[in-house]
């Protein structure tokens, strides 16, 4: 019966470290997201501030909004993004 009951704890074990990989993935893929009038002024914006981050160019994103990636120093990501679709 001892065998059975480390078998079994084991098992939960692994099924536990796997639920916290999962929640590890997810917290990884989260970010901020600042809408913004105007993409151009923000990034002139950012320019003038000399801000020490990493500014991606902005491109258009899946659901036709402009939107431009940030990442921190410690390497979080920042969205801004327009509020209504290209036109």
């Amino acid at each position: 019966t001892w065998a059975l009951i480390i078998r079994r704890a084991i098992m939960m074990r692994r099924r536990m470290i796997g639920m916290i990989q999962i929640f590890l993935d997810l917290v990884e893929r989260m970010k901020n997201c600042l809408m913004v009038s105007n993409m151009q002024s923000a990034i002139e914006n950012l320019q003038n501030r000399s801000v020490n981050f990493k500014v991606n160019s902005p491109k258009i994103g899946r659901n036709n909004k402009w939107l431009l990636n940030m990442f921190d120093p410690d390497g979080a990501r920042i969205e801004l993004m327009e509020p209504f679709t290209f036109r």
